[in-house]
């Protein structure tokens, strides 16, 4: 998906919209899944990399509380 598209344009319309419509304690996960979608959407093998991110960042901030 091209920053400059109208597929673009549409995406993130319908997801600004919807993150205000979404109650406040499930906006992050709104977020979470349309950035997923977002980086899928053009190469499907990506959600192993978005996985792999998600996964790291959350064992890390973890470790990082702990600390």
């Amino acid at each position: 998906m091209i920053f400059t598209s109208i597929v673009f344009a549409l995406f993130f319309l319908i997801v600004a919209i919807l993150f205000y419509l979404v109650p406040g304690k499930y906006q992050w996960i709104w977020l979470l899944v349309s950035s997923i979608f977002f980086y899928v959407y053009s190469i499907p093998s990506y959600i192993l990399v978005a996985a792999s991110i998600i996964l790291i960042t959350y064992y890390a901030g973890i470790k990082i509380e702990k600390a």
